[in-house]
């Protein structure tokens, strides 16, 4: 039964080559941003490089021997490490499935999910290395197909893939739900039935339904139904979305029969919901929490670091099953959290309400309070925080400009074994933007290619070049721990710290970490206060 659940995504499927190719990119130079309009399969042959992925901000390691699986939307670029070629196989393809299935009719519609995506670990590199030089068979090294015939090959490729991938998840009952789950996560927006989830898991319906509702507290079809109205709920949610549109994102073809079921199910029409408060809210992100009591919005829930416990408020335990339990009683309007873990906080808690992300590295945190802010409609609150506190920054900016002058300043992070360097994020954002003192040149040379701070958070810095270090003050954060004290220690024994300027004119200081890692409203108040207090007091 194992092989059949494996190739399950396969089942009835047609497959169409739409371009392959091999791709050669020297001298650290780029392969253009291009948006998919098939499924991909990337396979590195050899050197080294970088797969930008979306939105960018987090970059894929290209090595000898991995895999890339991209679906359809997906939006990417690749470039090579400096010194280093890459070459790599690329293959465009897409997947038709059938949606009905008879002896004298066969009606297929294109499939635009994937079982897995983002790179795939696999441990068969040789077999998958054959056959994909088999479906480039009598190619040239460097060219483009259209509509290849090579499609059994690729089939067999594909199952090589999802059997590797999916022989590590598929071996409990338990698992076998969790691969439903992310099936539907998926594919909500296409023709889902009972009989198609029974049939991933190779279970009879009915017993597939009575132990996924033990699971979920809820029937397939029940989360399948509260998954696509809260994704249609969080297209609502942003500006200038429209019903047509976001009724097919979420699988009804018919916007006026979306509206009856939308109307049905949440007690409103779409158009209404759009202009509707939303109070009830859960937040999965410290920062965002802040930004919620800053504007006066007290959450439903919170869900807070236990490193940093910067609220006396109830905390969800970490563990999902309990967590998702608690949220299934509570009844939010809206999950918010940070873009990095949309995906798992989709999978978990999608069917329970709509998950809003709020991007974390695009936006600085006036950015995080405005978008924060439209979606609690507390814009005019908004409005007035950030004016207030650009009237107190212009007032402390002009003291400590009265008394330190144009001055430099480092900040160096000690904390998991890493030693970092900050820009204008967390604790730079007091220094670099609040007070507007100079950062080391190579910090301004990252600070300079991004919005103000936006993107760019730190670098990768070590005791023993001292050149980052040579400011007027240097700022040192750390947790308590050996590491950190040793690391510290052994900074200040280093050949060459006695004649930094900060330690010549005993403008060293050292600040708690809980306190200057947040990064949201409260927190860069309180980071203002005692930056301006140690600066004032400088030699």
């Amino acid at each position: 039964m194992k092989e059949d659940i494996h190739n399950a995504f396969l089942h009835k499927t047609l497959l169409e080559i739409k371009q392959m190719e091999q791709v050669e990119i020297h001298d650290g130079s780029r392969w253009a941003k291009q948006e998919l309009i098939s499924h991909m399969l990337l396979y590195v042959v050899n050197g080294k490089g970088k797969l930008y992925m979306n939105d960018g901000c987090n970059a894929a390691e290209l090595l000898p021997n991995t895999v890339f699986l991209l679906p359809v939307g997906t939006v990417l670029a690749a470039e090579c490490a400096a010194e280093h070629g890459l070459h790599l196989y690329k293959i465009e393809f897409d997947i038709y499935r059938a949606m009905e299935w008879s002896d004298k009719r066969r009606v297929y519609e294109k499939e635009l999910t994937l079982p897995g995506n983002g790179e795939i670990r696999v441990e068969q590199h040789p077999r998958i290395r054959r056959l994909i030089r088999l479906i480039f068979k009598d190619s040239p090294s460097i060219t483009r197909m259209d509509h290849s015939p090579n499609k059994p090959y690729l089939h067999d490729l594909l199952s090589v893939i999802f059997d590797n991938r999916m022989s590590t998840i598929l071996e409990s009952t338990d698992n076998l739900l969790d691969y439903t789950i992310e099936y539907i996560q998926q594919a909500f927006s296409t023709n889902i039935t009972l009989a198609k989830l029974a049939d991933l898991t190779g279970m009879n319906p009915s017993y597939f339904s009575q132990l996924f509702k033990r699971k979920m507290k809820k029937s397939p079809i029940e989360y399948l139904t509260d998954l696509r109205m809260n994704q249609a709920k969080k297209q609502l949610l942003q500006p200038n979305g429209k019903i047509r549109d976001i009724a097919q994102d979420v699988g009804y073809k018919d916007e006026f029969y979306f509206s009856r079921r939308f109307k049905t199910y949440s007690g409103i029409a779409p158009t209404a919901y759009m202009k509707q408060q939303h109070i009830h809210i859960v937040s999965l992100s410290q920062p965002y929490t802040d930004h919620l009591l800053t504007l006066g919005v007290k959450p439903l829930a919170i869900h807070i670091d236990k490193e940093a416990p910067m609220m006396s408020m109830p905390v969800y335990d970490r563990l999902w099953e309990r967590y998702r339990e608690t949220l299934l009683m509570n009844k939010p309007d809206m999950i918010l959290c940070k873009d990095h873990i949309s995906q798992q906080m989709n999978r978990y808690f999608g069917d329970i309400a709509p998950i809003v992300t709020i991007p974390w590295k695009r936006l600085d945190v006036f950015g995080h309070m405005r978008e924060i802010a439209r979606l609690v409609s507390k814009e005019n609150e908004a409005y007035e925080w950030i004016a207030r506190h650009e009237e107190r920054v212009e007032r402390d900016q002009k003291k400590v400009k009265a008394m330190i002058g144009e001055g430099t300043v480092g900040l160096l992070t000690f904390v998991d074994h890493k030693v970092k360097l900050y820009g204008a994020r967390n604790i730079g954002h007091v220094f670099y933007r609040s007070l507007n003192l100079s950062p080391p040149e190579q910090i301004q040379r990252e600070i300079d290619k991004h919005l103000p701070g936006t993107v760019f958070n730190w670098m990768s810095a070590t005791t023993a070049n001292l050149s980052d270090c040579d400011t007027d003050y240097l700022f040192l954060v750390t947790k308590s721990g050996e590491w950190a004290r040793d690391s510290i220690k052994e900074l200040q024994q280093s050949e060459g710290w006695r004649s930094l300027p900060a330690v010549k004119y005993g403008n060293v200081h050292v600040l708690d970490w809980d306190k200057w890692m947040m990064y949201s409203p409260r927190s860069i108040e309180s980071q203002l206060s005692e930056a301006v207090s140690l600066l004032m007091a400088a030699k």
